[in-house]
Formats: C-alpha cells, sequence, structure tokens
C-alpha cells in the first residue's frame, strides 16, 4: 500500500524530489495508521446488527416513520459550528453514591418509581421490578471511560437494586446501553432478567451474560406472567460505531398489567405523530417516561431529541394521568445548561392555557408513588 501511495502521487507530480518524498513519508504512515486505527475500533465498538426481514428496514438501515434519518457528520457538524454557544456543566460530582435500597413493593392499583439518572428509572409495580435503559458508568462511551462524563452520581447504587424481573432496553447508544451495567446485573442477580429490546441487539446483549434478550419490531409484543409488552415506534436513531448507524433498531415500550393499567416508557426521541398513534392503539397512559434534555442547538437535534415543551405536547398526545422526564441533568450531550430541561420545562407548563395533567422532574434518587386509579384532567 505504502509504495502504490508513493507511486500514485510521483506520477501526479506531487513530489518535486526524493527529499521532499522522504519528508512526506512519515506523514503518509501516520494518515494509514490513524485510518487503521479507526477502522480497528470501529469493528471493535460497533454494536450487533439485524440480518432479517422488517418493513422499517430501507436499504438495509432503519428509518422513522416520515423520515428524519439522523447523520453524526451532519449532527457533528451542527456542534462544532454553535461550539461558541456550549455552556460547559460543572466539572464531574465526586459526592458519595447514595445509600437508597429498594425494598419489595406490591400495592393494589399503586406503582412506586425511582429515578435512578438520565433514562434509567426502576418501577416496581405489582411486585415486579422493571429496568429501564441501564446506566450506572461513570462515562457514556466505549470501555466505559470514553464519551461524556456523568455529571451526576445514580440516585441508587448498582449494588443495592433489588432482584429485577425485567430490563427494557430501549436501543442501542452508549448513554442507554451501557455493557458495564448489564454484565453487573448478569452476574449479580440471582435469576436473569428478561431484556426485551429493538430488532438487532440481543446479540450485543447476550455478551453480557443476560438471557433471555427478546427481540421486538414496532408494534410487535410479548407476554411475561399475564403482562403484556408492546415495543412501539419513536423518533431517533441507533449506532455505536460509523459502520452501524441505524442497523439495529430503537423504540419505546408500552406495558400493560392483567388489569389494563397500562405505562409508558419513551426512551429517546424526538417529537412526532408517533405519540398520537401510540394513543389511538393503546387509549390513554396512566403514567408516562417522557425524555426532555439534549435538544440544543435544534437544527442539528431535532430529528432525535424533543425540547420540554415538545415533551408536554407528547404528554398531551399520550392523553397521560402523569408523567415523569427523564433524560436529563446527567450527561452533557448537547449545547444547553445543565438545568435548562427543567426550568424550561416548568416555564412551559406555567404557559398553558387550560390545566393539564401532572408532569414531574425528580432528583436522582427521588422516588414517586403513583395512584394508577387516579382520574384524568
Amino acid at each position: 500500500m505504502y509504495y502504490f501511495l508513493d507511486a500514485f502521487v510521483v506520477k501526479r507530480g506531487t513530489y518535486k524530489n526524493e527529499s521532499l518524498m522522504g519528508k512526506r513519508k512519515p506523514i503518509l504512515w501516520t494518515i494509514l495508521g490513524l485510518a487503521g486505527s479507526a477502522f480497528l475500533a470501529d469493528r471493535l465498538f460497533r454494536g450487533s446488527t439485524f440480518k432479517g426481514h422488517s418493513d422499517n428496514l430501507e436499504g438495509g438501515e432503519f428509518k422513522n416513520t416520515g423520515g428524519g434519518k439522523n447523520s453524526i457528520s451532519r449532527t457533528v457538524g451542527k456542534i462544532m459550528l454553535n461550539f461558541d454557544k456550549w455552556e460547559l456543566w460543572p466539572k464531574a460530582y465526586e459526592k458519595p453514591l447514595a445509600k437508597i435500597q429498594p425494598s419489595y413493593f406490591d400495592e393494589e392499583n399503586q406503582v412506586k418509581v425511582y429515578f435512578i439518572g438520565h433514562a434509567t428509572c426502576l418501577i416496581q409495580w405489582n411486585g415486579l421490578n422493571i429496568l429501564t435503559d441501564p446506566m450506572f458508568s461513570r462515562s457514556a462511551g466505549p470501555l466505559g471511560k470514553m464519551g461524556p462524563a456523568r455529571k451526576a452520581p445514580p440516585g441508587v447504587n448498582i449494588q443495592g437494586l433489588p432482584p429485577i424481573d425485567m430490563v427494557l432496553l430501549s436501543h442501542n447508544h452508549y448513554d442507554h446501553f451501557d455493557m458495564d451495567s448489564l454484565e453487573y446485573i448478569g452476574a449479580s442477580q440471582h435469576k436473569s432478567p428478561i431484556v426485551i429490546t429493538g430488532l438487532g441487539n440481543a446479540k450485543l446483549v447476550k455478551r453480557t451474560g443476560l438471557h433471555p434478550a427478546v427481540e421486538l419490531d414496532w408494534g410487535e409484543s410479548i407476554t411475561y406472567k399475564g403482562w403484556q409488552v408492546y415495543f412501539e415506534e419513536c423518533k431517533h436513531s441507533s449506532g455505536r460505531a460509523f459502520s452501524d448507524q441505524n442497523k439495529s433498531l430503537w423504540g419505546s415500550f408500552v406495558i400493560e398489567n392483567p388489569k389494563g393499567q397500562k405505562v409508558y416508557f419513551g426512551g429517546d426521541s424526538a417529537y412526532g405523530g408517533h405519540y398520537r398513534r401510540i394513543h389511538r392503539k393503546h387509549g390513554p397512559m396512566d403514567l408516562s417516561f417522557l425524555p426532555i434534555g439534549a435538544y440544543r442547538p435544534k437544527e442539528a437535534f431535532g430529528d432525535i431529541h424533543m425540547n420540554p415543551e415538545e415533551a408536554i405536547n407528547a404528554h398531551k398526545d399520550l392523553h397521560s394521568k402523569e408523567t415523569i422526564a427523564i433524560h436529563h441533568g446527567t450527561f452533557q450531550l448537547t449545547l444547553e445548561g445543565r438545568f435548562d430541561p427543567i426550568k424550561e420545562l416548568m416555564e412551559a407548563m406555567e404557559k398553558e392555557s387550560e390545566p393539564i395533567s401532572p408532569f414531574y422532574s425528580l432528583k436522582n434518587g427521588a422516588s414517586k408513588l403513583i395512584d394508577l386509579e387516579k382520574k384524568d384532567v
């Protein structure tokens, strides 16, 4: 390869003499080394990909309904153009982790929720412990060391988790699909929980030792101990490296207990018509979890994340009796300040011309008891 490149540039007249060629050789080796390293890193860190049939595949990649496919190069470019507006969050907190240890909970018509941080929540419902997008590592990136650093500790120690029955994985981005956290859960739990996720993710899940791992397409469901878990669309993307972009499916969840009470976990999403479609299919939600952060600048992230005002619209589209905000205050992924999503959520709620049902924001480690028999506004 090296001699081919040398011959090519000589033929094109790039090098004027042999001494100049000698000076350029280290540069070529450096370029080749960087390219090779990038290729190896991509192969090492990429997620698993889906090889079967799905109506949501187009040209080997999954697509959002109505378009809006995300591009890494486009997103990075938009961030760089707005770099002067970046508001750096404080350095990573060195506070000791919380000593909260959730106990068994089984109350009729009630759900107890622990907001652990980012999109990680513990949902205790009728004796079941459901964990969403487990992320307990210090960084959201490869090997748990690269990528955005955690700015607030998990509200519940991973060592303090109760026996987990079900893990919901919305997609394979590092801030939602953390291999170290999943491996610890798989090794520490007396019985491995069932993992439910989108098409193309099961192979990566199984590397952590967790099983069974069930893959679903949008609109598909699985029955677990009399409960129905639906995997529904959202507007986002997937990928853990450059070569696996949108090769596995992202989504959201509707969990319905035998009494017909429903909880919605939104994972990560931009605003779109899918919320109204989910309501038409499933009816009003008794409780929802909706993302409110990582939205600025909108021209870079509007296709994958929604801002607080849009999250309120999603809350209303779902006819949710109560909603808890997620995806904020833990990792700095975009340009807004750490507390901007909460502040803007409160401001948007105050601007509503008519009363709407509650939309809560919780601190890491805070818990909330939700009455599922509460009437809608």
